[in-house]
């Protein structure tokens, strides 16, 4: 069974446009990738076929052919993306992990303040789900750390002063 071919009809402004984009050596790859495959289009190749010259999928060829189609040089845009959400902490959480923070861990764990994996694996298996990256956030805003304040291994020594040289 053959390819169908989809042959785009450019405007002779937009071509230049995309010929420029091209041509551009400062472009961005993905723009320049776009602009390849609505001007290969117009030369009646297949989805295939440009998608070997392009260097991409078949299916990336017919997004931006499809895109190009229904919204002109403004489909080739990205479109915004969204933020990843963010969980926020309830009240009680939140005094949970503080006061687990404060307290000493339990014996049976062999250690002597929380990192925020155990204390988030403790709180996990104590029926209270958050990730150790919300403890870290909280850690930071609260000004608590469960190591108290991190000093430089070397203490300063008031009284040590350079030998003299014979």
């Amino acid at each position: 069974m053959p390819n169908r071919v989809r042959i785009l009809e450019v405007l002779d402004s937009d071509r230049v446009v995309l010929e420029r984009r091209v041509r551009d050596r400062g472009a961005a790859a993905r723009d320049v990738q776009r602009a390849r495959i609505v001007l290969l289009s117009t030369q009646g190749l297949t989805g295939p076929e440009i998608a070997e010259r392009v260097g991409c999928t078949e299916p990336t060829v017919v997004l931006w052919r499809g895109r190009f189609a229904q919204q002109g040089l403004a489909g080739l845009e990205d479109r915004p993306r969204k933020p990843p959400p963010r969980t926020t902490l309830t009240d009680e959480v939140r005094d949970e992990i503080l006061t687990a923070t404060l307290t000493r861990p339990p014996a049976e764990l062999g250690i002597t303040h929380w990192s925020s994996r155990l204390l988030a694996d403790w709180l996990r298996r104590s029926g209270t789900a958050v990730s150790h990256d919300s403890i870290i956030r909280l850690w930071a805003n609260s000004g608590s750390s469960p190591g108290g304040v991190r000093r430089s291994s070397f203490p300063l020594i008031r009284s040590w002063r350079p030998r003299s040289v014979m």
